[in-house]
């Protein structure tokens, strides 16, 4: 049993297993998920897929989080895809039931792949199983919040913000932001409001665009992998957002800027 940000216990009671998973390409599927936690680690290969209505655009590195009983559509993958894949049962574990996808947060994907392998080739040792339970905890730990209340110094907002750019959950549906925060929609308008003065998702667009001209201006990224990084399932939703506030699409954008010695070369 393991202490959650609010408080409680949040019993992560059983690793039920740890697979590596080949997929041919151009692979179509539609399957439920069981009672499980799972969680995977691409390592080769890119692919589409929806998990309970949300798409997902998935690349080397990323982490997915699958909630128990998901309805899972594979859409697309263009060349075989590797990934490994990680179950686990917490009954009391208290996450918002819908997938993650993280950017390989602290490494966290490498760190399942090596558990993965491991357990593959037999029994582990103390130390290997002691190891694999901590990596998995702090997966845990990027999905579950810190309580709003225990945020100190700081409003009920600040506490939502910090988990925000902490989980780089910049897609986060202002329903799910309510029961973050405990709240109603007119509560957390209210909260938003008074702490940044734009509305939830007006707030959310804002950092989106913000982060996404830092990355054009200091990085050689694609935009394609910005757009994945920013959580956006097609690229094409991604350069529509930012010519909304920007007046330009991304690539034209970063191509005057590079021109005015603001910004790198692109990757593309």
């Amino acid at each position: 049993m393991y202490a959650d940000g609010s408080g409680g216990l949040v019993p992560v009671q059983e690793i039920v297993g740890a697979w590596r998973i080949a997929i041919a390409e151009r692979h179509r599927a539609q399957v439920q998920t069981l009672d499980w936690h799972l969680l995977h680690h691409l390592v080769s290969g890119r692919y589409r897929l929806s998990i309970n209505g949300v798409e997902l655009a998935v690349q080397p590195g990323d982490l997915i989080y699958y909630p128990p009983h998901a309805d899972v559509v594979w859409l697309e993958n263009v060349g075989p895809v590797v990934f490994h894949s990680v179950a686990f049962h917490a009954p009391g574990l208290t996450i918002e039931p819908r997938p993650r996808l993280l950017r390989d947060a602290a490494g966290f994907g490498k760190r399942l792949s090596t558990m993965t392998e491991e357990r593959l080739l037999g029994p582990v040792s103390a130390r290997q199983s002691l190891l694999h339970w901590a990596t998995l905890l702090e997966v845990v730990a990027l999905l579950v919040p810190d309580a709003p209340e225990a945020v100190a110094g700081g409003s009920q907002w600040n506490g939502l913000e910090a988990y925000i750019r902490r989980s780089g959950d910049w897609q986060m549906p202002t329903d799910a932001m309510a029961r973050w925060l405990g709240c109603s929609r007119t509560t957390l308008h209210r909260h938003c409001l008074a702490a940044t003065g734009l509305a939830p998702g007006a707030w959310l667009r804002q950092q989106r665009h913000d982060l996404a001209r830092r990355m054009l201006l200091t990085s050689a990224m694609s935009i394609s992998a910005i757009a994945r990084q920013l959580g956006y399932a097609r690229v094409q939703e991604f350069s529509r957002d930012f010519r909304r506030l920007a007046g330009q699409p991304p690539a034209r954008w970063r191509q005057l800027a590079a021109q005015e010695g603001m910004a790198p070369e692109p990757a593309e």
